[in-house]
């Protein structure tokens, strides 16, 4: 459940960041933010149109993924892993009784 929850959130961002219109043949261009979905492409396939994306949100997503990995890396795992590392040993070491 930890490894999937995220990619909901994940291809929603994508979707939310990516930009598409539907054009039809007789060149109109009909502004759908939906037609980056099934429903949308399904739409603008009824009306003969084509889905053209203008921007791709996979890569405004990646790299807003990757920024978010190194604001965590740096904020709190390296502060964490120096704390742990700075312990004694003795810390470290299983106390039988």
């Amino acid at each position: 459940m930890g490894g999937t929850w995220p990619k909901w959130f994940v291809l929603k961002g994508v979707d939310l960041l990516s930009d598409a219109t539907c054009k039809v043949a007789d060149g109109i261009n009909l502004e759908a933010t939906e037609c980056v979905s099934d429903h949308g492409k399904a739409m603008c396939k009824d009306i003969n149109g084509q889905c053209i994306t203008h921007r791709d949100g996979y890569y405004s997503m990646s790299a807003l993924c990757m920024i978010l990995g190194v604001v965590i890396w740096v904020a709190f795992i390296i502060p964490r892993a120096r704390k742990l590392q700075a312990l004694p040993i003795s810390v470290w070491r299983v106390k039988m009784e």
